[in-house]
């Protein structure tokens, strides 16, 4: 077998497998499906993917993805992160005994050999295959629901854009150490630090529309809203300067904050409100805030009316450009 062959493993098994272990049994080797390699096109491009959200981006049922997981995993492909459950728990689970059993989705990262066969066979770029990736283990795996969040973001945005068909494209993506943005400042603050941003094209009409947006994933995990004030400290320099332009090649955007519930939303809200209030500003800055807990990236496409403003009082659809 040459070294740059890829092989998908289909074994017979009578006892269940571990998690973590690769099948040595390569006697039923395989060449891997499309459907297989453009999973791993996925990995590559998010650099780490839960299950779910592998099921969600490929339209397929979650165990029947997690068994074309497996080969790639098998073929050393992907590797699979260790995590607890308690670690992704859903904040509507109780805090007790019950999160010490059971075992969280699977969890996946491309490997250095996954990101070489992808590019020796032309299905990524170099600067692509050569962008850090994420190295979790048990004790790091704090940052790994916010990692996640993140990508439920953008997710949501490719699905958006498949549900309008070729008329809408998500332009650009920058998300971690990428989405830092430099305000070339001598004094604090010194720069913006989104999760991520982006820039999403309506072609539709004679005129294409351009949203340009920068990612907020909030699970309220910091007290108090020292945190917050020092973000709308730096928004207000980008979003009413020319770094913008710059940076973006436009004039206008929006930030977008995802909360895990109404309630955080309403008090980030609030936040945002009486910033805008203290510095005089009007409503122009707090009217770029579009926020809304999570369950809004499980609506396909832009016309859900889950989001709101600051000041505003009742949900809007974010058609309302």
């Amino acid at each position: 077998m040459e070294a740059s062959e890829v092989v998908v493993v289909e074994s017979k098994r009578t006892k269940r497998r571990g998690r973590y272990v690769r099948e040595k049994d390569m006697s039923g080797m395989l060449q891997p499906t499309g459907r297989q390699w453009r999973l791993l096109r996925w990995l590559a491009a998010y650099r780490i993917l839960s299950v779910p959200q592998i099921a969600l981006l490929a339209g397929r049922r979650p165990h029947t993805v997690l068994q074309q997981l497996r080969g790639l995993f098998d073929a050393g492909l992907i590797e699979v992160v260790p995590a607890n459950r308690s670690t992704l728990s859903r904040t509507e689970e109780p805090d007790d005994a019950s999160l010490l059993f059971g075992s969280a989705p699977n969890i996946y990262v491309p490997t250095r050999r996954g990101l070489t066969m992808l590019l020796e066979r032309g299905l990524i770029r170099e600067e692509e295959a050569q962008r850090p990736g994420y190295t979790f283990g048990p004790r790091s795996s704090i940052a790994l629901p916010h990692t996640l969040f993140i990508r439920d973001v953008r997710i949501w945005l490719e699905r958006t854009k498949a549900s309008y068909g070729g008329d809408h494209q998500v332009v650009r993506w920058h998300d971690g150490g990428d989405a830092k943005l430099d305000l070339r400042r001598t004094e604090a603050p010194l720069r913006v630090e989104p999760d991520a941003w982006f820039i999403y094209q309506f072609q539709g009409g004679k005129i294409p529309r351009v949203l340009v947006g920068f990612v907020e994933c909030d699970r309220g995990t910091e007290r108090g809203s020292q945190r917050w004030h020092e973000k709308l400290r730096s928004y207000r320099l980008l979003l009413n300067g020319q770094r913008l332009k710059e940076i973006t090649g436009y004039e206008r955007a929006r930030v977008l904050v995802l909360t895990l519930d109404s309630g955080r939303r309403d008090q980030l809200q609030e936040v945002i409100k009486e910033f805008d209030q203290a510095n005089n500003l009007g409503g122009s800055f707090a009217e770029r805030f579009w926020l809304a807990d999570k369950t809004a990236l499980t609506q396909e496409g832009f016309a859900s009316v889950c989001w709101s403003n600051p000041g505003t009082p009742s949900l809007r659809s974010f058609l309302d450009l």
